[in-house]
């Protein structure tokens, strides 16, 4: 899901065109936005002034096929397509989410080893047309078999950093322009169970599941109640 430059909202669907919520209707219509007709569906979605950038995959899945990032315009042409690295090799194993800086320069996608959500393993880094970069964690948090680094939320703060949500850890991680990374620790501030991100000029919302015990549970009738969390953020270096 994002929103558009005309504050529509956009979603993927099992469908070759992103949907829109247009503001003033509320009703659902096609964009102009097409990953493909036919072969592919998008899977992640990202957009920023007239650029929207998508994930997409194989309608097949899981069946082996195409895993791809593509870059379009506001009328729907594809301005470029990112699916192998230098070495003719696939880069993504399935496109997750994505995230985009201010000048669309860089893309950050979360890759999973399926649709599953909690499969998200890596986030691979696009920098450009035509250089790639991965991050698998940081050394201090995710440094042993049970805090692998596991990806499930991604949203870009107004300084261009971006902000991971780490759910093996229940920590942020904070990457910088320059490629310095840092990390928050969302225990410490009594936030626990998080699985969502949102981030405004001055607040980061953090969306969390319900709970039972110590682990994850929507089969018991006790539970806590899934919490959502307002951060004000504003003169916090490490995200705005």
């Amino acid at each position: 899901m994002a929103v558009s430059q005309w504050n529509d909202i956009l979603l993927c669907t099992n469908d070759n065109r992103i949907k829109g919520i247009d503001e003033r209707t509320d009703r659902l219509r096609n964009c102009k936005l097409d990953v493909g007709v036919g072969y592919l569906i998008p899977s992640a979605i990202c957009s920023k002034g007239f650029l929207t950038v998508v994930g997409a995959i194989n309608n097949d899945y899981p069946k082996h096929g195409k895993r791809v990032v593509i870059k379009m315009n506001e009328k729907g042409q594809h301005e470029h397509v990112t699916e192998y690295d230098t070495n003719g090799q696939p880069i993504f194993t399935y496109p997750l989410s994505v995230a985009c800086i201010n000048d669309m320069q860089n893309v950050f996608v979360i890759d999973g080893l399926s649709h599953d959500t909690y499969s998200a393993f890596r986030l691979v880094i696009l920098l450009g047309t035509d250089k790639i970069a991965y991050y698998d964690g940081h050394s201090t948090l995710n440094n042993s078999f049970d805090k692998k680094f596991c990806p499930i939320a991604i949203q870009a703060a107004p300084s261009n950093n971006i902000i991971v949500n780490d759910i093996s850890t229940n920590a942020l991680h904070i990457l910088s322009p320059s490629g310095l990374s840092a990390y928050v620790s969302l225990s410490d501030l009594g936030i626990q169970c998080s699985f969502s991100l949102c981030c405004t000029s001055t607040q980061l919302f953090i969306g969390c599941r319900s709970v039972q015990g110590n682990g994850y549970d929507s089969n018991q009738e006790s539970k806590d109640m899934a919490k959502l969390y307002e951060l004000n953020i504003e003169g916090c270096s490490y995200l705005v």
